[in-house]
């Protein structure tokens, strides 16, 4: 991941858009023009808890962050655990949409006709 990050060539709108991936437009969600690891890194209020993550590195200098070890361990575990957040946050929103679409179901099948699996 480290290297990842030091390249550029990791899985963010700007390299993804740039290689040719259907992302819409480098930018990203925050509004900033490009999504850049540099960016979310120290930028991206939505990817990032930065205050917690620079006060572990002990540095808001991008380049050290990305050079000892201090500040990787840092940057990856900040990284990873936004990231399980995200996935959590992802989860609920898939489930709103499935109970989304069952309302709809029922709606349409007048409700009693809907088959459920282990109900009579």
């Amino acid at each position: 991941m480290a290297t990842l990050l030091r390249i550029g060539i990791i899985g963010l709108k700007d390299w993804l858009y740039w290689v040719g991936v259907l992302v819409g437009s480098p930018r990203c969600e925050y509004g900033w023009p490009r999504q850049t690891p540099k960016h979310v890194i120290l930028l991206c209020p939505l990817r990032t808890n930065r205050g917690a993550m620079l006060l572990a590195a002990g540095t808001e200098n991008y380049n050290i962050l990305l050079s000892t070890q201090k500040g990787l361990k840092a940057v990856t575990v900040n990284l990873r655990k936004r990231r399980s957040e995200d996935d959590r946050v992802n989860d609920v929103v898939k489930y709103v949409k499935w109970m989304n679409l069952m309302q709809l179901m029922m709606s349409i099948c007048g409700g009693s006709s809907l088959y459920i699996p282990g109900r009579p």
